[in-house]
């Protein structure tokens, strides 16, 4: 009796050596010699550019598409990086550099270089206008005090005539409101924005002042004019309650003007020192260290960006070059 032999088939796992030569031999393939048969040339064309494309991909193609992944996560990075630039350098520059100060803490000021003049030393018209200033400027805020507790108390509501106090507190809103906004200019540090505000007041001191000669005359005729008897007790109504309004504005606004001229005046003699912001050395500091990184990260975008491109002119160029070779031989086989 005979005994069957099974034959028992084995797979190789291809190795490394065998890889590059399967490589080696459809990179190397001469696909142009098989395609010069072709009677359409668009065809052959076509062909020739879509294995010459795939035959660099498979060459570079892994380096490409790892740029290409590396390239779109870098993009979030320098974006969130360069945002974050803008916002420092955005805030600096919101950021006053100086800072006023006392003498005792001044930065870069020699002992005799600024000094406070006493007031007997001041010009004459500048002691004269800051004194006028100072008492004019009082007279007028305690003029909108008094002109708000007068008409509180003239209202008749119960709660002032029983406590007139609170009428008294209640009147010093308008006195507060003048040197309020007297001292928001000494806040502003930037000088345009300081000057443009004080321009404010002073525009907003004339257009009040006119309103209230106008509503004056609308409400007081003067004494050569005759007495009305039968409106003698009665409401003024709008007119009378937009008067106040407008005296009330008027006191506050020039009361505020008042005292901003003799500041002006006042600090003509009496200089401010200054000193460099904390908060400026710091937002600065931490600019400088994030330029450092950032100009780290931009450096390997741009590289990875020049990479790329490189790459992408040279598949089109090793096309191009194939191509042309091929139209030669076309048209010599065609021949």
């Amino acid at each position: 009796m005979k005994q069957k032999t099974l034959n028992t088939l084995v797979i190789v796992p291809k190795t490394d050596k065998d890889k590059n030569l399967e490589k080696t031999e459809y990179l190397n393939a001469d696909i142009g010699s098989a395609l010069l048969s072709q009677p359409d040339q668009t065809i052959a064309l076509k062909l020739i550019e879509e294995q010459a494309g795939l035959v660099y991909d498979v060459k570079h193609g892994g380096e490409i598409k790892t740029l290409e992944l590396e390239i779109e996560e870098q993009e979030e990075r320098y974006q969130t990086s360069n945002d974050t630039r803008k916002k420092l350098e955005e805030k600096r520059h919101h950021t006053p550099r100086y800072v006023v100060t006392s003498i005792a803490h001044r930065d870069g000021i020699e002992e005799n270089s600024k000094h406070t003049v006493p007031f007997s030393k001041w010009q004459i018209k500048h002691q004269a206008t800051i004194t006028l200033a100072y008492i004019f400027g009082s007279i007028v805020l305690l003029m909108s005090a008094t002109n708000a507790f007068s008409n509180l108390m003239s209202s008749g509501i119960p709660a002032f005539l029983d406590t007139p106090f609170l009428a008294i507190m209640l009147s010093t809103l308008p006195l507060a409101g003048g040197i309020t906004l007297k001292f928001i200019a000494n806040l502003l540090h930037n000088g345009h924005t300081r000057r443009f505000y004080v321009l404010g007041i002073y525009i907003l001191s004339g257009l009040t002042l006119f309103a209230w000669t106008v509503l004056f005359a609308m409400n007081f005729h003067g004494v050569s004019s005759a007495i009305d008897f039968d409106n003698i007790g009665k409401e003024s109504g709008f007119n009378g309650a937009l008067f106040v309004w407008v005296t009330m504005a008027a006191e506050m606004l020039i009361g505020a003007t008042l005292f901003i001229m003799a500041d002006s005046i006042h600090a003509r003699y009496s200089p401010d020192y200054y000193s460099e912001n904390l908060e400026y050395l710091e937002i600065k500091k931490t600019l400088q260290e994030h330029l450092k990184t950032h100009e780290a990260l931009r450096n390997d975008r741009n590289a990875k960006h020049a990479r790329l491109k490189e790459l992408d002119s040279e598949k089109n160029a090793y096309i191009n070059t194939k191509l042309v070779a091929f139209m030669k031989k076309y048209e010599q086989f065609k021949n």
